[in-house]
């Protein structure tokens, strides 16, 4: 399987569990529906796939509202995280400043999660 290949199961994992810990509720407002957002860019390989960098989030509170929403409000949404969740975004900042890059260990351990959570293989 080529890189691309590999970020492409990660990325599907890496949604399905945020989705699947949050139940299917908003992190924000507690709406059904939601999708999974990063909390810092995805381009950001080093934590791309670590789930404390990821908030499951209904339409509005992720792109819709000009009031709340991590896309068009970002400062507020950081601003938000830091009150709701501190200690998860300091260790995500950690993680973030060592700069580790991953792909097949993060593959093997969002696979693993997710075979236990469906209680079925992935693909």
């Amino acid at each position: 399987m080529g890189n691309s290949g590999i970020k492409k199961r990660l990325d599907y994992l890496w949604s399905a569990l945020i989705r699947n810990r949050a139940r299917d509720c908003c992190e924000k407002c507690g709406a059904y529906g939601v999708q999974a957002h990063h909390i810092y860019s995805r381009r950001i390989e080093c934590i791309r796939w670590s789930l404390l960098n990821g908030i499951a989030l209904c339409p509005r509170c992720h792109t819709q509202s000009s009031v709340f929403s991590a896309h068009l409000t970002p400062d507020l949404f950081m601003e938000w995280l830091e009150q709701d969740r501190p200690q998860e975004l300091e260790e995500l900042r950690d993680i973030k400043r060592l700069n580790e890059k991953l792909y097949l260990g993060d593959l093997e351990l969002l696979e693993k999660k997710f075979k236990i959570i469906h209680n079925t293989p992935c693909f």
